[in-house]
């Protein structure tokens, strides 16, 4: 258990990094737009309302895609859970998740960490004897120690 938390403290450093350079240099290049139009006024909420939207869309996608193609992978782990000796299985026959299993699963850990539960999702891991956590059920995946005999 252990583990798995020091592969999700690691990815979300990862994810960290991830989504400040792409939403910067999007607000970057979306700055640089805003140069060619006329100057709106300071009560004008709608750029505000713009970059949030377009924020918290970012930041899904790069999530979902980031998750979506380390676990869809041939080591089928994150990178947090390459460095930790992880790996993400099929909890009904020990394979390799399948694709749809894996984007699934991306999906699903996007929207937890992009609602703002995250954190709570974890909790389950700690009591589950398998040690999954909601969206793991979900997917039928499971993530266990690679290296373990």
């Amino acid at each position: 258990m252990k583990l798995r938390i020091r592969a999700a403290l690691l990815d979300k450093l990862f994810l960290l990094v991830m989504v400040v350079v792409v939403v910067g240099s999007t607000g970057f290049a979306l700055a640089q737009l805003e140069g060619n139009h006329p100057a709106r006024s300071p009560d004008d909420a709608s750029p505000v309302l713009s970059f949030l939207i377009l924020f918290a869309e970012l930041t899904f996608t790069t999530v979902a895609t980031y998750f979506g193609l380390t676990i869809s992978s041939e080591k089928h782990a994150t990178w947090g859970q390459r460095l930790t000796g992880l790996e993400v299985v099929d909890d009904r026959t020990g394979e390799a998740p399948t694709k749809g299993q894996a984007w699934n699963w991306a999906l699903l850990q996007a929207l937890a960490r992009c609602s703002g539960i995250g954190l709570i999702v974890y909790i389950p891991i700690l009591s589950h004897s398998r040690g999954q956590s909601p969206m793991d059920s979900i997917a039928h995946l499971q993530v266990v120690n690679r290296n373990k005999d």
